[in-house]
């Protein structure tokens, strides 16, 4: 007798044995990945990343407990080094690598681009494109004081003859844009994960191009099936910030 063309009753039970088998790894290594996991995450990827990344891994590893705080590489990578977390999602600049300690591996997980950010009423404001070199003079809302990103917004100045003045140094990107719309300030601001652009602010691509690298790193020590889920999970969650999607 046949089940079908060509297709044994044995041929069918192998078939749905071999389904069965993989059901049941899949759920073993769903039920392996289970306990407490330390995330650390600079602020746009708390924001934007993160969330997306938590929730995959509650649908995919219910018995995972994962935790998450806020920094900078300076403070989320000594913190990896020390064992405080398992996996950070730290930001790398051209002109400011992360510097990754020799006992945390690292993978990239997207790359995006930074635009300016000027009042509409100035005059570069008309453009669509600026050169980095014809922004001496403005006045800049810029991170949080000392930190990474004001370090590589003042270094990628400096090395087009322009050193900008630091007027405000705010953590958040809508009180940034805010103080553009007023006209107080310019600001470099990263397209994904961007708030809406209020009125009165005006956006422009800069020549050379700022990029920014977002990459996951963790513990030689902590790696195990609780890291691969986090990375995949974050890998996947990273994946429409690339710029092949931010050129689309």
């Amino acid at each position: 007798m046949r089940t079908g063309p060509g297709r044994s009753p044995s041929t069918a039970a192998r078939v749905l044995a071999q389904l069965s088998a993989a059901a049941a790894e899949l759920d073993g290594l769903r039920a392996d990945v289970t306990g407490p996991v330390r995330l650390g995450a600079f602020v746009t990827a708390a924001r934007s990343v993160l969330p997306p990344a938590l929730a995959a891994l509650g649908e995919r590893h219910p018995g995972l407990s994962p935790t998450l705080r806020e920094g900078e590489a300076e403070n989320l990578l000594p913190a990896l080094a020390r064992g405080d977390l398992d996996v950070a999602v730290v930001e790398s600049w051209d002109t400011l690598p992360a510097p990754f300690p020799a006992s945390v591996p690292n993978v990239l997980l997207s790359c995006d681009v930074i635009d300016l950010a000027l009042p509409a009423a100035h005059p570069l404001a008309r453009r669509r494109t600026v050169d980095l070199h014809e922004l001496g003079g403005l006045r800049w809302a810029a991170w949080t004081a000392g930190g990474t990103c004001e370090r590589q917004i003042v270094q990628t100045l400096r090395e087009h003859s322009v050193d900008p003045e630091i007027a405000c140094n705010v953590a958040d990107y809508p009180t940034r844009l805010a103080l553009v719309a007023a006209g107080t300030a310019a600001a470099m601001i990263q397209r994904p994960g961007r708030d809406p652009v209020p009125a009165g602010v005006r956006m422009l691509a800069t020549r050379p191009v700022v990029r920014r690298k977002i990459h996951a790193a963790w513990r030689t020590e902590a790696a195990g099936p609780a890291v691969d889920a986090c990375a995949e999970a974050l890998r996947a969650a990273a994946e429409h910030f690339t710029e092949d999607r931010l050129a689309s």
